[in-house]
C-alpha cells in the first residue's frame, strides 16, 4: 500500500484531534453512562467511527459536536438492545 502525502496529513491531523478530544469525550460519556469502562468504550467507536470518515468530519465546523452526537447516538443504541433483549 502506498501512502500519498494527503494521507499522511490527514492522519497527523486525526491524531491531534484525537488528543485534544478523547479526553473530554471519555468524561461526557461517563456522565452518560456511570460507568468508566463503558465510557472508554463508547470514546473509541466513536474516534473509530470518525477515522472511518475523518475527511469529512475534519471539514466540519464543529467536529467535535459531531463526535458527541455519534457518541449519544451509540449509546442510545446501545439501551435499546440490552432493553430488547432483557424482554
Amino acid at each position: 500500500m502506498t501512502v500519498v502525502p494527503d494521507q499522511v496529513a490527514q492522519r497527523l491531523e486525526f491524531e491531534e484531534f484525537f488528543r485534544a478530544e478523547y479526553p473530554g469525550l471519555v468524561k461526557a460519556f461517563y456522565v452518560l453512562t456511570a460507568d468508566r469502562a463503558e465510557a472508554e468504550e463508547l470514546a473509541q467507536e466513536t474516534m473509530a467511527r470518525a477515522y472511518e470518515r475523518w475527511e469529512r468530519v475534519g471539514a466540519m465546523g464543529s467536529p467535535a459536536g459531531y463526535l458527541y452526537r455519534i457518541g449519544v447516538n451509540l449509546n442510545r443504541h446501545r439501551d435499546m438492545l440490552e432493553f430488547e433483549q432483557g424482554r
